[in-house]
């Protein structure tokens, strides 16, 4: 993808090192677009499809899931994971920089601002990061 976007605006007229610039650039956006639409989506359609779902059980335990808010924090990992994954499509040579952008998803995620990981040390997910 980044090749063809690549040749297409040094077809437009601009030189190599700008259009592979702009290029990158243009698919980092889109990937997060298409992350705040993960988001949203998650949001919105599958969390209120699992609430109609869980509503109706007669079951204790998922509406107290439910009611803990689990699955509203869940819908931030939707998004997290793509952008996770889709990073290295634009920034396939700069493997410092994909290691800044995950590392950024990662501590900056609502998920890991719960109450269970305040009191957690995060020296094993700094290893993780750079390990990678």
């Amino acid at each position: 993808m980044l090749e063809i976007l690549r040749n297409w605006i040094i077809t437009q007229g601009l030189d190599l090192s700008t259009a592979d610039t702009f290029a990158r650039g243009s698919i980092f956006v889109i990937i997060i677009l298409l992350s705040l639409i993960t988001y949203w989506l998650a949001k919105h359609f599958i969390l209120k499809g699992l609430t109609a779902i869980i509503s109706r059980t007669a079951t204790q335990w998922d509406d107290m899931i439910l009611k803990k808010k689990v699955f509203n924090r869940l819908a931030y990992l939707a998004p997290a994971i793509l952008f996770y994954i889709a990073t290295p499509i634009p920034f396939a040579s700069y493997d410092s920089l994909i290691a800044l952008f995950n590392g950024v998803v990662l501590m900056s995620s609502k998920w890991f601002k719960s109450s269970v990981f305040r009191r957690k040390r995060l020296k094993s997910l700094q290893m993780v990061i750079l390990a990678r």
